[in-house]
């Protein structure tokens, strides 16, 4: 039975400080994005990252204490359904294995969450497997820390913190013009002060806060690795707003909006 998906997962999929580490040693050195097609790539591959339809937003199973609507069937299901600390699970075609500490105001760590002296909760969190869309496919994996604070029931909003490191290397259909790429990414980052209303629901979104990526892009010939053509570096920034679709921009000067759950990316 496949678990329940909340959007409020951008909270901690997006949160934190998103770097990219650096490409192969033997790529090409073109040390900067130039060109909107550059920017519209590099956009592209943060929509497959950060869409909860894609498998890659652990947290989805992970924040305690919380009752969720199911936007199936208006069933309720509680996101504590994972009890241990420690768990490893599947969402989509990404296995994931997570660690939670819960701390409550002292500063002292709990064996488990307590619904009424639990304040903060930590997490590691590691994911290997694919992306697969109808159009699209990549090798994903990923490594994670993030602090979730709130989680006491007199507090009306969650805060989100976190870090990641991902990497890609995906074949896709690109969104603005036609043609199948190639490309491997790594990317480490930084989401920050990301901020949401409780009780959280299938239709919550953070109402403010920023995912900042910072991606180390080599274009490939060909779905081989080796096989580069050029190397890019880009920094693309998404500021939620409280929907489904936030505002990204790029350090080459572009703008989009981008679904939260299925990852579809306009131009602003």
């Amino acid at each position: 039975m496949s678990r329940p998906r909340y959007h409020v997962a951008f909270i901690f999929a997006i949160a934190g400080t998103m770097a990219l580490a650096g490409c192969g040693k033997d790529s090409p050195l073109q040390p900067s994005a130039t060109s909107q097609q550059d920017s519209d790539d590099a956009a592209q591959q943060v929509a497959f990252m950060m869409a909860t339809d894609n498998g890659t937003s652990p947290e989805t199973q992970a924040a305690p204490g919380q009752s969720l609507t199911s936007a199936r069937g208006a069933s309720t299901y509680s996101t504590n359904g994972i009890a241990s600390t420690d768990t490893t699970f599947t969402l989509g075609h990404v296995t994931w294995t997570i660690t939670r500490s819960f701390f409550n105001a002292a500063g002292t760590e709990q064996s488990t969450f307590n619904p009424l002296s639990t304040v903060r909760m930590n997490l590691t969190s590691r994911g290997t497997g694919s992306i697969q869309t109808p159009a699209d496919t990549a090798s994903y994996g990923s490594t994670g820390s993030l602090q979730l604070v709130g989680l006491e029931f007199t507090q009306d909003s969650l805060v989100l913190n976190a870090t990641r490191h991902d990497t890609l290397q995906t074949t896709f259909t690109p969104r603005f013009r036609t043609g199948r790429l190639y490309t491997y990414a790594e990317a480490t980052g930084i989401i920050q002060n990301v901020v949401a209303v409780k009780p959280l629901s299938p239709t919550s979104y953070p109402l403010s806060g920023t995912a900042t990526w910072t991606l180390k892009v080599d274009r490939l010939r060909t779905n081989n690795r080796v096989n580069v053509d050029r190397h890019y570096d880009i920094l693309v920034s998404v500021t939620f707003n409280g929907t489904a679709n936030p505002d990204v921009s790029t350090s080459t000067g572009y703008h989009y909006k981008m679904n939260l759950k299925t990852g579809l990316l306009v131009r602003s």
